[in-house]
């Protein structure tokens, strides 16, 4: 038995090795001095950055080799393996020929100066345990995570990004008015995306518009580097294998932060401010949340951090007295301008939002190197992969991507078209300009000393209008803006409860209030603290882009957030830029800020009392900045600290203001981490889609609805459109399975039609049918109940003004038929026949999936277990065809609802009957309901004018009442249906 696992064993540990040993090789080519470095051995680097570095550009070099091979139609494991070791054997020996030695080991030892060492890895590994926790299974389509999912595993199962669908060119070859009822339209409407008209499924574009059915041609939605990447763990781990990418580049993305803000704040003190942000972002709620679901954001903030790290790397430290360069040959340089380069250009290649934001950094930054004649060896490292992915990026987008780049930026095309005239003139003017500044870089330097000079304002008053927004948006935007549009701004938002969660209304001018539920209102106003602090005292070249990336990207979705507001879904957009710099403010200024605040009161508070002030000049360039401090001692006596710019100052012994500040900040830190985990222990504890009180996970539960299937079979889902798509997309594109959603009630003879021709191909035909099932009946066919199918969803609750908490427990139910020639003149729903002396019945509830035709809400259950379902102003049910001529006894049983006012007046339904939903419906009667359950009997005449049409099984029974009603508007919970009559049974006998 365990000689059968042994190349498993095996193979799992090589195939990891061939992934990790590139990066490996690649960080040590890069790292190894050349001829004119003139220097010999490797950069000081930490143990920490070789061990991220080795990982990182491993992963990076993994995904854009995958990427490249689906991109061509050839990924599997074993390609990719292939390239990866082909270039661990290339790189291998072009360090050999190097003279590289791999470093011996030292022994690990606990001391105070590795104490920091220790602590990042208890970090590394609690965020590790805290992200794989409680996994989240988001593998059902109709949703932004299902769909990276499901594309990432067909990659892996098929190989390419492009899917060829054999059953597309079927609907294509019938009238065009045959395309909506097995496709889905784009959201926005007709026109809203250019290069696609409708989609396969949620997310899966038939590709060139109509064309694409013809062509049989499907593209998933998106950029594809993310989908490779789950790619890979699926192919070499399974399904589970594909979820657990994501915890991993959340890890990453952690380690990431902590390394940006170590670079960021050089010293001791960097130390532990690294090592705090990391701790809040990994106890972050939103951050756990978006690390367990497979969506893109969190391979952004590993991208994002990364870059910016390296980009600081690149930039290196100034000297000082607490900022010391790295020393060892330019090899630093190097990695970061490559590192930079790579992760910035993946972004591109990972979201069509991020090379709009990269370019209009990166460029300016590049031009700034050139005209102030610093340009070097590491801009070149960083240039050359970021222009070449970028080059690769837009062939992606033509290729595989324009429908949903197009999607992405119709409006802003339109607004930019609307303008040409006055960008190609302003565009050929600053390039004119730039070559002037070029041809003079005088001036350039000119610029910078006249700036150097007025730094301290600059950088002031820039903080001053960060902050100002923040605290605006925080504390008084939301206040004058008018509460869904009423003009009632204290109806919820007088109430501070709002600020940790309690329900407020929706609107972009609530974003950072949303925000902020994740990190307290104190969280917020240390973090706007820091963030201003930073701006003023340490804005530089190390720390300009950081800053520029985080604020603007800040501002960009907490103005208008581009998604559903509300809960905690919409706050994918903060994940990979605003939730890890605002863990980087907090942690700067409980660390950092508070205890030079105090030490500068302990100043303010001598000064008053007479002490003596000294004023000390900063060493360095800009011997503008003045430092000043209290002393009691001679200044010689007195201790080289940070200044307001990084540089070098002289002032006192004296720490008392200091250790009080940073006191208060380590009492702070611990209620931060407090609040965190308390607030976000169901959040830490939920497994989203995972195992549930009665049901396995997503995972096992579409295993098993897939094993009810052939490879010939062909579903057709007719039920709540939104939700259909869960299954059907996994069923289609995980499992092979191919399935389709009724989006709409067909004309059955168009749909008859389809069903022939899949026939003639070889396919068997089967319906899943829910609340809307009776939309499914084509001429000439009937409908054989094999099972019931639940499929049940452990979810967090979706709050849409609120801060949700709590967890809860979703079904989705079906009735599985078999579609087959018409043959008993049946249908498929309900029991006995018509002309029999039991007549026929239907209890709703039991197996009236193909009875209910629209106007149905979900299956409920009275307090005795009955089931019923509540229509709202008209349900439409499907009966059997029976013989209008002949006198006809239907009996219905009808509760108009307990809790339904009374001020509403009389409940009066109108029955009708008709043949085709298609036409209108002839009237019959119209009852008077009576306030409890009772069973109607109508003794139907004749009526010539209905009657089936050839080939059809059923009629058309419609239900309308006068007036429906609100729960909600009444005092009676949050229930917001329009509710008409509850139905419990209906019979009918001739």
């Amino acid at each position: 038995m365990l000689a059968s696992y042994l190349p498993l064993f095996l193979a799992i540990p090589v195939a990891i090795f061939l992934l990790i040993a590139p990066g490996f090789i690649t960080y040590n080519l890069i790292l190894q001095p050349g001829k004119k470095d003139g220097q010999k051995g490797q950069p000081e680097l930490s143990l920490a950055e070789h061990v991220f570095w080795t990982i990182a550009l491993s992963l990076m070099l993994d995904s854009w080799v995958g990427l490249v091979l689906a991109s061509f139609g050839v990924f599997s494991a074993g390609a990719l393996l292939a390239v990866m070791a082909i270039w661990t054997v290339v790189g291998g020996v072009g360090l050999w020929r190097l003279g590289y030695k791999l470093p011996k080991l030292a022994r690990i030892q606990f001391s105070r100066e590795n104490l920091t060492g220790w602590l990042l890895a208890l970090l590394i590994a609690g965020t590790t345990i805290l992200f794989y926790l409680a996994q989240h299974e988001t593998v059902v389509g109709a949703q932004d995570s299902g769909v990276y999912y499901i594309s990432g595993v067909n990659i892996a199962r098929t190989g390419t990004l492009i899917i060829e669908d054999p059953l597309l060119p079927t609907i294509g070859k019938q009238d065009s008015r045959n395309y909506p009822l097995l496709l889905q339209g784009m959201p926005g409407g007709v026109g809203r995306f250019l290069f696609v008209d409708f989609q396969r499924l949620p997310g899966y574009y038939v590709m060139d518009n109509l064309e694409g059915l013809n062509a049989g041609k499907v593209i998933p939605q998106f950029f594809h580097l993310y989908p490779t990447v789950l790619a890979i763990g699926y192919s070499l781990f399974g399904p589970y294998g594909a979820l657990a990418v994501t915890p991993f580049l959340g890890i990453l993305a952690v380690f990431a932060v902590y390394l940006t803000t170590r670079r960021l704040f050089p010293g001791k003190r960097g130390e532990w401010i690294a090592l705090l942000a990391g701790l809040l972002l990994s106890l972050n709620g939103v951050q756990v949340w978006f690390a367990r679901q497979t969506l893109w954001e969190t391979m952004g903030e590993f991208l994002t951090f990364t870059g910016l790290y390296a980009f600081i790397l690149m930039v290196r430290p100034k000297e000082g007295a607490e900022t010391p360069a790295p020393t060892g040959d330019g090899g630093v340089g190097r990695l970061g301008g490559f590192g930079a380069g790579v992760a910035f250009g993946l972004l591109g290649l990972a979201h069509a939002s991020q090379a709009p934001i990269m370019l209009g950094l990166i460029v300016p930054y590049l031009l700034w190197m050139r005209l102030s004649r610093r340009w070097a060896a590491p801009q070149w490292w960083l240039v050359a992969p970021f222009g070449l992915l970028l080059l690769q990026m837009v062939l992606h987008i033509r290729i595989f991507a324009l429908a949903y780049w197009e999607g992405i930026f119709h409006n802003k095309i339109g607004d930019y078209r609307s303008i040409l005239h006055f960008i190609i003139p302003a565009a050929v003017a600053g390039f004119l300009v730039i070559l002037v500044l070029d041809a003079m870089p005088g001036r350039v330097r000119a610029v910078e000393s006249w700036l150097g000079k007025r730094w301290l304002w600059i950088s002031g008053g820039l903080a001053a209008i960060v902050a100002f927004y923040f605290i605006y948006n925080y504390f008084f935007r939301i206040y004058y803006v008018g509460t869904d549009g009423r003009s009632r701004p204290y109806e919820y938002l007088l109430s501070w409860q709002s600020y940790i969660g309690a329900p407020t209304s929706l609107g972009p001018e609530r974003n950072l209030l949303r925000l902020g539920w994740y990190f307290s209102p104190l969280g917020i106003l240390v973090a706007i603290l820091g963030m201003a602090a930073l701006l003023f005292r340490k804005l530089n070249t190390r720390t300009a882009l950081f800053l520029a990336l985080s604020l603007i990207v800040s501002y960009t979705f907490i103005d208008e957030n581009y998604t559903q507001e509300g809960y905690i879904y919409s706050l994918r957009r903060y994940v990979n830029v605003t939730v890890p710099a605002f863990s980087i403010f907090i942690a700067y200024a409980l660390l950092a800020v508070l205890p030079d605040v105090t030490k500068w009161a302990e100043f303010m508070f001598s000064r008053w009392f007479g002490r003596k002030l000294v004023y000390a000049q900063a060493a360095g360039p800009n011997a503008a900045n003045i430092a000043f401090a209290i002393t009691q001692t001679p200044l010689e006596n007195s201790s080289p600290v940070e200044s307001a710019n990084g540089l070098p100052l002289v002032i006192t012994s004296s720490n008392r203001g200091y250790k009080v500040g940073l006191g208060l900040g380590l009492i702070l830190t611990a209620g931060m981490c407090m609040f965190l985990v308390w607030t976000n222990r169901t959040i830490y504890t939920l497994a989203e889609y995972g195992p549930g009180t009665n049901a396995p996970g997503m995972v096992k539960q579409m295993e098993n609805l897939a094993g009810k299937f052939g490879p010939k079979d062909i579903i057709i889902f007719s039920g709540d459109r939104d939700t259909d798509g869960k299954p059907a997309t996994t069923l289609t594109y995980m499992f092979n399975r191919p399935a389709f959603v009724l989006t709409q009630a067909p004309k059955p003879d168009e749909l008859a039609l389809i069903l022939a021709d899949w026939e003639k191909q070889g396919y068997t035909i089967k319906a899943m049918l829910g609340p809307d099932g009776g939309r499914f009946a084509p001429t000439g066919y009937e409908l054989k109940l094999d099972t019931e199918v639940n499929l049940n969803f452990h979810q967090f609750e979706t709050l849409p003004t609120q801060k949700p908490y709590n967890t809860q427990e979703n079904e989705l139910t079906y009735g599985l038929y078999r579609v087959q020639k018409q043959q008993s003149g049946g249908y498929g729903g309900g029991q006995g026949t018509v002309n029999s002396p039991q007549g026929w019945s239907i209890q709703i509830g039991k197996q009236d999936y193909a009875a209910m035709v629209r106007g149905f809400y979900g299956l409920e259950f009275e307090k005795d277990n009955s089931p019923y379902r509540w229509t709202g102003q008209q349900g439409v049910l499907r009966v059997p065809c029976f013989d209008t001529s002949r006198p006809t006894r239907l009996q219905i049983t009808l509760d108009p609802g307990v809790n339904r006012p009374a001020k509403l007046g009389p409940l009066t339904l109108s029955i009708s009957l008709g043949n085709d939903i298609w036409q209108p419906l002839t009237p019959l009667n119209t009852l008077t309901i009576q306030p409890e359950i009772q069973t109607y009997t109508l003794d139907l005449a004749t009526n010539s004018s209905v009657s089936c049409k050839p080939g059809a099984s059923s009629l058309i029974l419609g239900l309308d009442v006068n007036k429906t009603w609100q729960p909600a508007k009444f005092g009676l919970g949050n229930d917001q249906r329009d509710l008409g009559i509850k139905l419990l049974k209906v019979k009918i006998n001739q």
